[in-house]
């Protein structure tokens, strides 16, 4: 299952990247209110290539366990072996699914508060944050109750403290943040979790697949025969590059739990502009590293 039509996505990333290389600038004209709404979005717009890749990741790892078992067992045992890793993916999808709807619903969320930011006008946003905060408290327990890599997502995650609120000239939006303020936290930190959570499952797959397609086969090719494959270095030096590449992935932990420090930060008013100019920065290496994902295709 592939969450989102790759090109589309490729599109709508580059530019977001060129809306984020503007948020310097639209936090110094307008104030650090909007600067931040759109860095959550940013990472909501950016969190489906995520999500597709770590589903493809789980696909190929699981398929090659699946036929590097299969020599060894009987028929029976193969459909067995492949009806329970299939309800695996299964379960994982659903995550993924529940996962993405949560980050839609904050997108809402963070367009909603830039509206109000650069319109001093509450007309409409009490609705609009009603209805994210229902719809967040039905996707909670569907995440919190997932399993990812033999942890469950809502024991994993750290208790929240609650959030003073910081001086705001825009009173609307300082009511806002009053209200919202720490259920708001709580959601961003279900989302820093899971994706943390995710992040470890990636890089654990993609270094099992690169075990088994590259770095297994580059050893049996040295160690055994009276000669190696001509391509025997390039390929050796591949697979170092890719095992390097796998450190990118931290971006995408970095970026969840980032959104959800500045968050606080801009509620209590607190560094919150230089939180954010780093938020802008870790949401662009976030948005660097999925048109890579769309590279490797």
């Amino acid at each position: 299952m592939i969450l989102t039509r790759r090109l589309g996505q490729r599109i709508g990333l580059l530019t977001l990247l060129a809306l984020m290389s503007a948020c310097t600038t639209t936090q110094q004209r307008l104030g650090n209110a909007e600067a931040f709404a759109t860095a959550g979005i940013g990472y909501t717009e950016a969190l489906p290539a995520v999500l597709d890749e770590s589903f493809r990741l789980s696909v190929r790892q699981n398929s090659l366990q699946l036929l590097n078992a299969r020599a060894d067992l009987s028929e029976e045992q193969r459909e067995r072996r492949l009806a329970l890793f299939d309800e695996v993916l299964r379960e994982r999808a659903t995550l993924l699914g529940n996962l993405q709807r949560h980050a839609n619903v904050l997108k809402n969320y963070f367009a909603a508060l830039r509206a109000l930011a650069s319109s001093d006008n509450a007309t409409g946003i009490t609705s609009e944050a009603n209805s994210v905060i229902d719809q967040l408290a039905q996707l909670r327990p569907r995440i919190e109750n997932a399993s990812v890599g033999g942890a469950t997502v809502g024991e994993a995650i750290e208790q929240t403290t609650s959030i003073a609120v910081g001086a705001f000239q825009n009173a609307a939006l300082k009511n806002e943040i009053d209200a919202r303020r720490n259920v708001i936290d709580t959601e961003l930190a279900l989302q820093e979790t899971a994706i943390a959570l995710l992040v470890e499952d990636m890089i654990d797959n993609a270094q099992q697949i690169l075990l088994m397609e590259e770095t297994n086969p580059i050893v049996i090719d040295f160690a055994t025969g009276n000669s190696v494959n001509k391509d025997w270095s390039e390929r050796r030096l591949a697979q170092f590059s890719r095992s390097i590449e796998l450190e990118s992935y931290a971006d995408i932990r970095t970026a969840a739990g980032n959104l959800r420090r500045t968050w606080r930060a801009f509620a209590a008013q607190s560094n919150a502009d230089p939180a954010i100019a780093v938020l802008i920065q870790d949401i662009q290496n976030l948005i660097a590293l999925t048109n890579r994902f769309k590279d490797d295709d």
